[in-house]
This record gives structure tokens, C-alpha cells and sequence, in this order.
């Protein structure tokens, strides 16, 4: 059963901020709106019991319901140019998959996948390298067919020449092993497309606004050219180690080791196609270059120039606001929250109100440890894991809450949990 659902963009404020209120409501039913103070919130029967107070405040009354989707999984996108609207092309990027063949992952292109207009390098349903190409009449496509052992190096690259209608595809292991080789490369004579621009995005495509075949694991350097390159001038570019004109025809080159503390991409090309992050995917991990000497990502940014995204990644749903509360003078500090009652259910969207700065405060204060709530937040332990019980010593029972998240993946996970 689907439930009312909502958050605050504040969590804590004091007389004079406001606090906006986003709800999410199953099937757009009404709901009803009403701000109290929580004295207890803790329902345990061995307590003092749940205690709330009714506070007049404007939004109290019956609300229009609305249902707000979330966008979970993380990616990079640039904003849409005509840059992008390539004849012939090539696009790379070295590629760390760690779970290929679980279902179809996107990792670089202007691909919609509602229209199959644009274009774009992913990995398929068995984990395999692949191109497609597509004006919104017809799609082309080429795999490599060979899935990507996980967790390892690859650099993966396609070009299209469009006088030929001949597509490329390499697929570059940056390790191997002394019996057997994953190299693969595949040729394939796709026709002619008259591809439009558009974003560019990265480990993400989109579907309906919202991120779709997320990429888990980590790219690093990826590039497009505008003009269809062989084998040794891809692997000549990928070697050139940041340089921004190591081949002709460059369209954009995103480094990942600038700016690492940043939702920025940074394009080291002419055209200064930056990107940003969405979703906070991991940045400054440990990319293809990382050799074991260097621990420090600010002391060696070019061994950690990969970022690394996870289909589970949120965070931030983007939701539209509800309703506004602007905190008056006269309310006592306190936890108050706003109380959503509607079809039998029932959600708090709590927060946290302080002395104003310059005004008077209590001779007690109380520290609210909101550091914590927030990393145990979406906590998995009911459901996912398995030793729980030998460490707590009873037995586990599933609540309706846990219930909720665990068939609920668009939630996200706590900062305790494991990403997929």
C-alpha cells in the first residue's frame, strides 16, 4: 500500500526563517495539514508515551493532493548544445563496471531512450559493451557480446562514420590475465542517421525527467570527438593525460580529478562543456592510474580521477512545494513538526526550532544529535542484515516502517547500509 510521504527542506530554524513543506500523496488524494509540537515521540508503551500539542499555524486545514515521483540513481549531465549534434563521431570513456549483466546500464551519450533519438554507449542486459544510434525512425545497434568481468579496468570506446553508415566498437581490458583476453572489436554497418544535439550525460539516461538504466560502478576521463577514430589515435588520446588537444576534432573531454569537492565536471576542451553531478555520486575515488603509493586523493588528484555511481544513490528528491511555514517570534524553541493525516494514514514531517540570534535562551540547552539521526535514516537492519539478531540478542521484528522501505528501493538507504 502506498502512503503519505513528505520531508522539510530545514530541519532546524528560528524566528523569521520559514520552512517549506513537500508531500507526496498516493493516487493525488487530499490531506490534511496541522503543525504541532512533539513533547515525547516515542511511542514505547514502557514510557511516557507519544505526547503532541496543536499549534495554530496558516497551512492547518484540507491540502490538494499530489503525487511527486523520485529520481534515485546518480549521473553527470551538461546542458544541452548543439555541439552534440554529430555526424560522424567517436566517444569513450575507461569504465569500471561492478555489477554488468544485472539488466541495461547506460554510460555515455545523448541516448533518449523514450524517442531513440541520439546516441550512446552502454552496457547491455548480459553486461556487454554496446553502441546505439537513433533519429526517433529508426535505431541502430551494435555489442561487443563479451560481458565485462566485474570490477576491472576496461577502456571503452565507438566511433560512427556517417558517409559509411559504419559503426566501431572496442572494448580495451587495462589488465590481463596470462591465459584468455576479453579484447574484443566489432564493425557493423548501421545506415545513416541525422543525429540532434542535447545533453550529454553520463551513467544515466532519462526517462519521463527522471534518471533510468543507472551505471553502477566507475568512470573515469571520458570523451567525445567529432569524427570517427581507429584504434591507436583512441588509445594515443586516452594516454595523453589530460592534454586538450591531443586529437583533432575534439568536442569535449571531462577530467574528473578538477575540482573534486564540487558538484562540477570540468571540460578540459575549447567549447567549455561542463558538466555536473546529480545525485551525489562518489567522487575522487581510485581511478585506473591509482598504483597503491598515494593515500591522499588532495596530494595525488590523477590517481583518484574516477567517480563512482550507484543506481541507489539520492540526494535530493526535487520536489515541489506544498506549503510554507514562516516561524513567528512568539514560538518557544522546541521540536514541532507538521502532522499529515489523510485516508487512514498518518506522516510527520518534523523539525527543530531555536533561539533567534540576540535573543534571550534558556539557562538548560539541549544538543540535538541530527548528525546521527540523518545517518541512520532509511536503516536497513530489520530486513537486510543478517546478523542483526546475534548481535542484538532477540529476535527481529518487521514494523510496517520496515516493511515500507525494503519494497520501496526509491528511498535510498541509510549511511549504515551497502550500496547495490
Amino acid at each position: 500500500m502506498e502512503r503519505l510521504l513528505g520531508y522539510s527542506d530545514e530541519i532546524s530554524v528560528h524566528a523569521g526563517n520559514s520552512v517549506a513543506f513537500k508531500v507526496s500523496s498516493p493516487g493525488a488524494q487530499p490531506y490534511r495539514a496541522q503543525l504541532v509540537r512533539l513533547r515525547c515521540a516515542d511511542s514505547d508503551t514502557a514510557g511516557p508515551g507519544f505526547k503532541e500539542i496543536p499549534v495554530a499555524a496558516p497551512f492547518d486545514g484540507e491540502h490538494t493532493g499530489r503525487e511527486q515521483p523520485i529520481g534515485i540513481g546518480s549521473w553527470v549531465e551538461t546542458d544541452a548544445t548543439d555541439a552534440f549534434a554529430l555526424s560522424s563521431f567517436t566517444l569513450a570513456s575507461f569504465v569500471y563496471a561492478t555489477t554488468p549483466g544485472e539488466r541495461e546500464q547506460a554510460l555515455l551519450g545523448t541516448w533518449d531512450p523514450a524517442t531513440r533519438r541520439g546516441f550512446g554507449l552502454s552496457l547491455d542486459a548480459r553486461g556487454a559493451p554496446a553502441l546505439a544510434v537513433g533519429d526517433g525512425r529508426r535505431r541502430g545497434l551494435v555489442a561487443t557480446g563479451t560481458p565485462l568481468l566485474a570490477s576491472h579496468w576496461y577502456l571503452i570506446a565507438a566511433s560512427y562514420d556517417a558517409e559509411r553508415g559504419e559503426a566501431t566498437l572496442w572494448q580495451l581490458p587495462q589488465f590481463t590475465y596470462a591465459v584468455g583476453s576479453d579484447a574484443v572489436h566489432v564493425r557493423d554497418n548501421l545506415g545513416t542517421f541525422a543525429l540532434p544535439g542535447g545533453a550529454m550525460r553520463m551513467a544515466a539516461w532519462q526517462r519521463d525527467g527522471l534518471p533510468s538504466d543507472c551505471f553502477n560502478g566507475k568512470l573515469e576521463a571520458p570523451w567525445v570527438a567529432e569524427r570517427a577514430l581507429e584504434r591507436d589515435e583512441i588509445e594515443r588520446f586516452a594516454a595523453a593525460e589530460g592534454e586538450s588537444d591531443a586529437v583533432a576534432g575534439l568536442v569535449a573531454r571531462w577530467d574528473f580529478s578538477r575540482e573534486q569537492a564540487t558538484r562540477r565536471v570540468v571540460d578540459l576542451g575549447s567549447h567549455a562543456l561542463h558538466g555536473r553531478t546529480e545525485n551525489l555520486p562518489t567522487r575522487a575515488v581510485r581511478g585506473r592510474r591509482w598504483d597503491g603509493t598515494q593515500h591522499r586523493f588532495g596530494e595525488a588528484p590523477a590517481h583518484y580521477a574516477a567517480i563512482h555511481f550507484h543506481e541507489d544513490d539520492l540526494y535530493d528528491c526535487k520536489w515541489e512545494t506544498d506549503f510554507v511555514y514562516d516561524v513567528p517570534d512568539e514560538l518557544p524553541s522546541g521540536l514541532y513538526a507538521a502532522k499529515l493525516e489523510g485516508d487512514a494514514q498518518q506522516e510527520y514531517l518534523p523539525f527543530y526550532v531555536r533561539p533567534a540570534p540576540g535573543a534571550k535562551h534558556r539557562d538548560l540547552a539541549l544538543l540535538i544529535p541530527t548528525a546521527s539521526y540523518y545517518a541512520y535514516a532509511n536503516f536497513h537492519i530489520n530486513t537486510e542484515w543478517d546478523f542483526s539478531e546475534h548481535v542484538l540478542n532477540f529476535f527481529t521484528i518487521l514494523d510496517a516502517e520496515a516493511h515500507y522501505l525494503q519494497t520501496h528501493f526509491e528511498l535510498g538507504a541509510s549511511t549504515y547500509d551497502s550500496h547495490t
